[in-house]
């Protein structure tokens, strides 16, 4: 059994009682023990939209014990990759470009991203402009993709380069919106590439439509998707004053991520941190690389159990597995990204929300035991 805690400094702010899980999962657990505000039951039962529950790994009783478990290794986060896709055309020109080249650089200040890959791009710039339209120049980070730590600039390397790419930066040109978002997917698909285990997220800024190349929104809602459902990469589309509210929301539905962010310019410094931060810290609870078995064996993924211990202490719960996400639904679950070749485990929205909202849960994966349906 292996035992997987939040790093301390990805702790997401909140706190879940177990009656507010009950109720998210739209239902009482079985025995009465959300009724009751007691600890789950041992009966090992789906509970609600596909929440099994148990009373502790290696219990006599326990459908998930030492009978079937193995031990393996220490489960990780998945790696999260960020590729910033910055706007920088002439219209950004003003108050616009003052504060949110501030709020980059106070997200990339921020203790709460150690561990974090990221790397930036400016566009229109260097062939990644109107004039040239060049999907290759877009994919070529100004910051190439680095790691950040809890340390600050300067002795933190990968900030200081973050920090110093805005030096001598002039808002300038138009927006060429189809090449900057190839681009970005472009470079994803190298990163996966090279680190299949890695998340990849495209985190597009802009402040208006596309004026330069392909113009076409539906061309870009399509590069999006197609993105996202063949290589899992997800884009989230951030608007300053002059954008689509539209565009975004169809180009964040396309990649993956609900809904575009819209940032308004009386408080655009604050809202485009915050944005920032929301887009972290909705991925980093809730994809975890498979362990291995330090058996040596292959791990066998129809024999592993995701588990999930709330940070009140109110008992243990068994996350069942559905397939694919389609299957998500509004149940308490998980997927892995691959049925031929698994990778990753990945919660359903349910799940993944619950867990984010619990600052001090810990979840634990165990192998060997037959796998909990949803």
């Amino acid at each position: 059994m292996i035992a997987l805690s939040f790093p301390r400094s990805h702790a997401l702010r909140g706190h879940l009682a177990l009656a507010s899980f009950c109720w998210l999962l739209g239902g009482a657990v079985a025995g009465g023990a959300c009724a009751a505000g007691g600890a789950p039951s041992s009966s090992g039962s789906s509970v609600g939209t596909g929440f099994a529950t148990s009373s502790g790994v290696g219990g006599g009783d326990d459908f998930i014990d030492s009978a079937c478990a193995t031990s393996s290794d220490e489960a990780k986060n998945i790696p999260l990759d960020l590729y910033i896709m910055f706007d920088k055309s002439g219209s950004m020109a003003g108050p616009k470009w003052l504060y949110s080249t501030a709020a980059l650089q106070a997200f990339f200040e921020s203790p709460a991203n150690a561990g974090v890959g990221m790397a930036l791009r400016f566009f229109p710039d260097g062939g990644c402009d109107g004039a040239q339209c060049s999907v290759s120049a877009c994919a070529t980070p100004k910051v190439a993709l680095g790691y950040l730590t809890e340390l600050s600039a300067p002795t933190d390397t990968h900030e200081q380069l973050l920090l110093d790419a805005f030096i001598d930066v002039v808002p300038s040109g138009g927006t060429p919106l189809s090449v900057a978002l190839d681009g970005a997917i472009g470079w994803a698909k190298g990163v996966l590439a090279k680190e299949p285990g890695h998340k990849t997220v495209i985190v597009l800024v802009t402040d208006g439509e596309p004026t330069d190349c392909n113009k076409s929104g539906a061309a870009l809602v399509a590069a999006a998707k197609a993105a996202h459902d063949q290589a899992g990469i997800l884009t989230f589309a951030v608007g300053l004053d002059g954008s689509s509210k539209t565009l975004l929301d169809q180009l964040a539905v396309a990649g993956g991520t609900e809904a575009g962010i819209l940032v308004k310019t009386e408080n655009g410094q604050a809202e485009l941190v915050s944005a920032l931060e929301g887009i972290r810290d909705k991925q980093v609870a809730c994809d975890y690389a498979i362990p291995k078995s330090t058996t040596g064996e292959a791990v066998d993924t129809s024999r592993v159990n995701v588990i999930y211990y709330p940070g009140n202490g109110t008992g243990k719960h068994v996350l069942g597995e559905v397939l694919t996400a389609a299957e998500c639904g509004d149940k308490a679950a998980w997927h892995y990204d691959s049925l031929s070749d698994p990778k990753k485990i990945i919660f359903c929205p349910a799940a993944c929300k619950a867990v984010q909202a619990d600052g001090t849960a810990k979840i634990t994966i165990v192998l060997g035991c037959g796998t909990v349906p949803a």
